[in-house]
């Protein structure tokens, strides 16, 4: 009886000691504090729910998935990188539907990742038959780690990843920057974009026209946009419409799992731009 009481006194403390990290890891991230966040307080509420439960995943410092027939191990450094630095649902939804697609939708074709975080999606697609993928977030610290963890999954020499060449690559790239810094703009990118993946990238409206003038910027007539959103607030929701309005795309539900959507859009014939 002393034992089981003791038991669940240490679970108590241990959850109470998590919990107030927690809401100091939070805390710190809205009020940009955060090293490497880059956030601002309103992203961070966006794309944290105020369930500090639903948080102890992320504290862990890896987590594990089964995709293409490999096992990705993904370390999640929320603390030192920040936000992006974890997976969030909606990656995993994105691979599960990429998962379910015919070969030929990958054969021959250049993928690229907006708001990679981790890595895992692009990752995934490669391993599913892509030509070529490009990894892009604004901070790339997290990416260029686990693609180094799982190479042998890609078949990427260690040179490979110093020198930042072969079938998957890894680009910083900041949302709306129309002007190139070094090789950072967006017309760098627009060679690679016959598909664009984004998991969670449709967190903060503040971030939305970048977004918007991203997706234009990269996207050709015959270009597909897979975006998978989890549901937390309904002005998030509220960007897929913007994007069929304002930004002249195509936009469809085609998978949907619980509370995360994955949304395919294309490029309405009479808005597209020349490729």
């Amino acid at each position: 009886f002393n034992s089981v009481r003791m038991i669940r006194l240490v679970m108590i403390v241990a959850s109470a000691i998590i919990i107030d990290k927690l809401t100091a890891t939070v805390a710190s991230m809205e009020e940009g504090e955060a090293e490497g966040t880059g956030c601002s307080s309103s992203d961070c509420r966006s794309v944290v729910p105020y369930n500090l439960v639903k948080l102890l995943p992320f504290q862990d410092p890896s987590v594990e998935f089964r995709f293409a027939g490999k096992t990705w191990t993904i370390q999640q450094k929320w603390e030192d990188i920040g936000l992006s630095a974890v997976v969030w649902e909606a990656a995993p939804a994105l691979c599960s539907y990429l998962e379910g697609l015919a070969p030929a939708f990958f054969e021959g074709k250049s993928f690229l990742e907006l708001g990679a975080g981790t890595g895992l999606v692009g990752m995934v697609a490669s391993a599913l038959g892509a030509k070529s993928v490009v990894i892009t977030d604004k901070h790339i610290e997290s990416c260029r780690q686990n693609l180094a963890h799982n190479r042998h999954n890609l078949g990427l020499a260690l040179a490979d990843l110093e020198q930042n060449r072969g079938h998957v690559t890894i680009s910083r790239l900041e949302w709306g920057q129309q002007k190139p810094k070094e090789e950072e703009g967006l017309s760098t990118f627009r060679d690679c974009c016959d598909v664009i993946l984004g998991a969670d990238v449709v967190y903060d409206k503040a971030s939305f026209p970048l977004l918007l003038g991203t997706l234009e910027a990269l996207s050709g007539p015959r270009t597909t946009v897979l975006l998978s959103h989890k549901h937390r607030y309904e002005e998030n929701d509220g960007f897929f419409s913007l994007l069929e309005l304002l930004a002249g795309f195509e936009v469809e539900v085609v998978w949907k799992r619980r509370d995360v959507s994955v949304y395919r859009a294309q490029r309405c014939r009479h808005t597209a731009s020349p490729s």
